[in-house]
């Protein structure tokens, strides 16, 4: 999974300052956290599982000749299923971990895998690539639904609602932009948007406020001082200084252009990005017929680091993908099919918004929900 990139090089001054606040739900009601520990794996050079009830193992290792990273889930020495793990200067066999949370309240448990990839200059973000499937002892094995955070920690990103079976997810990213509605607002922000996981996808929780609190100096204190908690960044942004935003801080522009449509179709392409690179190139793209009868090609996600695209001239960059009415706008770090399992058949409403030149406009692609 390629990483994607938040604001990765902030560098600030003196730090100053402290905060007390209230912390989540006590260690003793939070689910068990699993590390991993060396392991040895035919075919795999670099290896390290985590063992859990009932036989089954989750392994991350390496392929020797390859040097491929993969996550495997064994059970009684057979392998269930397996996917794609980062190998890095950052991330090694053993830098992931395991919790498992029974997520949607139906009673069984969903296994959550945390891999740490990489770590920012400046501020010292630590990214992770988050990983949770459908428990395999109970059901046949299905790929996990992927997403990434900055700054995740076992129990300050899974939070119980009191009251209710439910756990919901807080995806957190840093980013540095102006609040809608707020004058001298832009800044730097930990932001928060809140999920639901159910039937092996997530859902943006809609009747959540987004979460955003400014990095002052006091704020970063208290975060050099809390990274080792385990609670973390749940607990930085249950601090009364902490923004509870209706409108998403992405959400704001001056409309040019708006048409309603519906996706007739989306590809994807893989290829090879030159005969001597064995790095994959992605080509991602929709078609949306317009209520006005008119067809027009839009990119997804475009690989920045690849070559021109082919028909890169004929297809618009779609820049942000959102939900209406919610006004509710996907983070980088979580992609649509983290959400939908297909894009066919969906009513849209693509916005052209003014930008910075006629030559630079940014579109949205607004997934209407019924």
């Amino acid at each position: 999974m390629k990483h994607i990139g938040w604001v990765a090089f902030l560098l600030f001054g003196v730090l100053v300052g402290a905060e007390t606040i209230a912390m989540p739900q006590p260690a003793s009601k939070q689910p068990r956290l699993y590390k991993p520990s060396p392991a040895k794996i035919a075919t795999f050079e670099d290896a390290a599982r985590i063992a859990l009830a009932g036989g089954l193992r989750v392994c991350k290792a390496k392929v020797a000749d390859s040097g491929e990273g993969k996550f495997i889930v064994q059970q009684g020495g057979k392998t269930l299923g397996e996917w794609e793990a980062q190998f890095s200067v950052y991330s090694d066999a053993k830098s992931f971990e395991v919790l498992e949370i029974d997520l949607d309240g139906n009673g069984a448990n969903e296994i959550i895998v945390a891999e740490f990839t990489a770590q920012s200059n400046g501020m010292g973000v630590k990214y992770y690539n988050l990983f949770i499937l459908a428990d395999p002892r109970k059901n046949a094995f299905q790929s996990p639904v992927s997403f990434q955070m900055a700054d995740y920690s076992a129990y300050g990103n899974f939070i119980k609602e009191p009251n209710s079976n439910e756990t919901f997810i807080l995806v957190t990213n840093w980013e540095s932009r102006e609040l809608a509605g707020k004058e001298d607002s832009y800044a730097t922000y930990l932001t928060g948007r809140w999920f639901r996981y159910h039937n092996g996808k997530l859902q943006p929780a809609f009747e959540k406020p987004i979460l955003a609190r400014r990095l002052l100096k006091s704020f970063e204190q208290l975060r050099l001082n809390t990274l080792e908690d385990n609670v973390h960044p749940y607990s930085w942004l249950k601090h009364p200084k902490t923004e509870k935003l209706k409108t998403d801080p992405m959400a704001t522009g001056i409309e040019v252009s708006a048409q309603n449509g519906v996706i007739e179709k989306y590809t994807r392409i893989e290829k090879k990005r030159a005969e001597d690179d064995d790095r994959v190139q992605v080509i991602q793209q929709i078609v949306v017929k317009f209520d006005s009868g008119q067809t027009a090609t839009f990119r997804l996600y475009p690989d920045l680091d690849a070559d021109e695209e082919p028909n890169a001239n004929k297809a618009q960059e779609i820049n942000q993908i959102g939900f209406l009415p919610a006004q509710f706008l996907l983070p980088e770090s979580v992609t649509i099919f983290a959400v939908y399992d297909k894009l066919e058949g969906r009513q849209v409403r693509i916005v052209t918004y003014k930008g910075a030149s006629e030559d630079v406009q940014p579109i949205t692609m607004w997934l209407v929900e019924k």
